[in-house]
């Protein structure tokens, strides 16, 4: 125990530490009462929505204590602003004058007269029964009513409900009373949570569903719905506070405006390079949404640090080499065998888990690669492909490269090709009738997926091999047959 703990005094506070002065609750003055109901108040959010203030008033409600009830008021002021407010309409006033009064509340105005007239009243009086209603309106009430009303003041007991020593009405009007009851029972879509609360999917995956009739674009339909207070303690525990989500929404807001300004701005820079280089609009925007996955254009935050002549020097240097990459596909899209390579490629790659474009952008790669050897060689002499009206400028190196390679490796390849064909002959040809006529090999799940190994290795060296199991066009198609057959 600490020296200040084992004092004789025997309120763990040291003899020379003045001590605690504790205030009643009573003597706390009106401004710090008010001050107190701002801090549940000003946290007025969808993660601390009317339902959970209304709680909170009946709480202090039910104290007992002038101070509390003081705090309880001034909360059930900020739900219902404006009950027992005097009208400047009635009931005879026109639409558009009901309706002004609504807009200025921020209530819906659709609906007829009638409904507006009663939106309105719904705003400035209490449920049927209570103590400040007409005649008229009690004649309306029941008991259903007035347990809705202790419900919406947070549960009886008390001197908010119906308990003992129950003497304090809510002071809520009935339209915020029935918005309480509302969002107490509320569900939500899974669009919605993510929209409105920030929740992904993955966060909601864990939480109750129910099947519930949810309007959409396309009518009215069932959907699994989520309840608002299993959402709310979801958000609550990934974002901690509505401020904290709203400072995350900017933050991502400022990175997306960021990013396609950038992007827009660096795509305007390899527009203008392809069009000095004569490629038209059209062209220009198809190749470089092709390439859109270039870092030059999607990393806004390269080239922060850089200012002046080091800042253009870079921009222009990005922009060439994307305007590069861009014209390349181009040509290579028109005159190489580009997309049959890039087909066998995909068909035979087993994706992994990782993202599925970057590994398709590295199958790209490699076809490019393949399909201008092929186009190289296949122009007779390097003169003749150098010499081709329609090859650009930035790909003569290339094209340089892809002749000298191909003629020092054509030799080795294509034995490496007939080993494989060989090797692919005596996968397929045992068996394509045995899986036909049944019953099935047990070993034919290990054939296909050594089949499709070989398949991608005859790919990656520049072959387009061709599954021929019966009735298919391609080993997954093979194996989708055998698991729907057997």
């Amino acid at each position: 125990m600490s020296a200040a703990g084992s004092s004789g005094d025997g309120d763990g506070q040291s003899p020379s530490a003045p001590r605690a002065r504790y205030v009643p609750w009573e003597t706390l003055g009106v401004d710090l009462t008010l001050h107190i109901a701002r801090v549940f108040t000003d946290e007025l959010s969808p993660f601390y929505d009317e339902a959970d203030l209304a709680k909170v008033a009946a709480s202090c409600a039910q104290v007992g204590n002038a101070t509390f009830k003081g705090i309880a008021e001034s909360i059930f002021t900020v739900l219902s602003p404006h009950f027992g407010e005097e009208l400047s309409v009635t009931k005879n006033s026109t639409a558009a004058d009901l309706k002004k009064v609504l807009k200025s509340w921020g209530r819906p105005q659709s609906g007829k007269k009638a409904e507006l007239w009663e939106r309105i009243c719904d705003e400035v009086k209490a449920n049927p029964g209570d103590a400040d209603e007409s005649e008229d309106d009690e004649e309306e009430g029941d008991s259903e009513d007035e347990d809705d009303e202790v419900e919406a003041c947070g549960g009886k007991g008390g001197e908010g409900g119906k308990g003992k020593g129950a003497g304090y009405r809510c002071p809520v009007a009935r339209g915020v009373r029935q918005r309480i009851r509302e969002l107490r029972y509320a569900r939500i879509t899974k669009a919605k949570a993510k929209e409105v609360y920030g929740l992904w999917p993955s966060i909601c995956a864990s939480l109750p569903t129910q099947r519930s009739l949810v309007r959409s674009i396309g009518g009215m339909g069932l959907t699994d719905t989520y309840a608002v207070a299993d959402i709310k303690a979801a958000a609550i525990k990934q974002h901690k506070t509505y401020a904290g989500f709203q400072a995350s929404q900017k933050r991502r807001q400022d990175w997306s405006a960021n990013y396609d300004a950038t992007k827009t701005d660096r795509t305007d820079r390899c527009k203008a390079v392809l069009a000095a280089r004569g490629v038209s609009e059209e062209d220009a925007t198809r190749a470089l949404q092709h390439v859109w996955h270039a870092p030059f254009l999607t990393d806004w935050q390269s080239n922060t640090q850089l200012s002046g002549p080091e800042r253009e020097a870079y921009l222009g240097a990005g922009a060439l080499e994307v305007a590069n990459m861009a014209h390349r596909w181009l040509f290579q899209s028109a005159h190489t065998p580009l997309v049959p390579h890039l087909n066998a490629l995909c068909d035979f790659h087993t994706y992994g888990k990782s993202s599925k474009y970057k590994q398709t952008v590295a199958l790209e790669r490699r076809a490019l690669d393949l399909a201008l050897r092929e186009w190289a060689h296949g122009q007779g002499s390097l003169e003749a492909a150098l010499s081709h009206p329609s090859l650009p400028a930035c790909l003569k190196a290339e094209v340089e490269a892809a002749w000298t390679k191909e003629r020092a490796e054509r030799p080795k390849r294509l034995e490496q090709i007939a080993a494989l064909e060989e090797r692919r002959r005596g996968v397929q040809q045992p068996h394509p009738q045995r899986l036909i006529d049944g019953p099935p090999p047990p070993d034919v799940p290990r054939l296909l997926t050594e089949l499709k190994q070989v398949c991608f290795q005859l790919a990656g060296l520049g072959a387009k091999p061709e599954c021929s199991w019966p009735g298919v066009a391609n080993v997954d198609e093979a194996f989708l047959a055998f698991d729907a057959d057997h």
